[in-house]
């Protein structure tokens, strides 16, 4: 049986698929591949309703080390604090990050 057909909301199958998500890229030996890295945001930020900003810090393999959603706004706007992004590098001994925010309008235009 489909350990998918166990969860009873939406929410449970995402946390579900960004468990395993986050299991395969810290195991991956590189970043190799942008899509992957775009579809591993899509899914982590796309549902929320109002924008968040998100670091994916790596080691200098480019595994992954942790996620972090460390800034919240508003529908259409999130302040950033490049400081703050910076401090959580040192904390994690990041060798590099990559950032991410959504747009919870859909809209990426200016």
């Amino acid at each position: 049986m489909n350990s998918l057909l166990t969860y009873r909301t939406e929410d449970e199958v995402i946390n579900a698929a960004m468990h395993i998500m986050e299991s395969k890229m810290s195991k991956a030996e590189y970043f190799r591949d942008a899509m992957s890295t775009q579809n591993y945001f899509r899914l982590r930020l796309g549902h929320h309703e109002r924008e968040v900003f998100s670091v994916m810090f790596l080691n200098n393999q480019h595994q992954l080390i942790v996620t972090e959603d460390i800034f919240f706004g508003t529908i259409d706007g999130a302040a950033i604090y490049p400081r703050e992004v910076v401090k959580l590098a040192l904390k994690h001994n990041a060798a590099a990050c990559v950032l991410s925010h959504n747009h919870p309008s859909g809209e990426v235009t200016l």
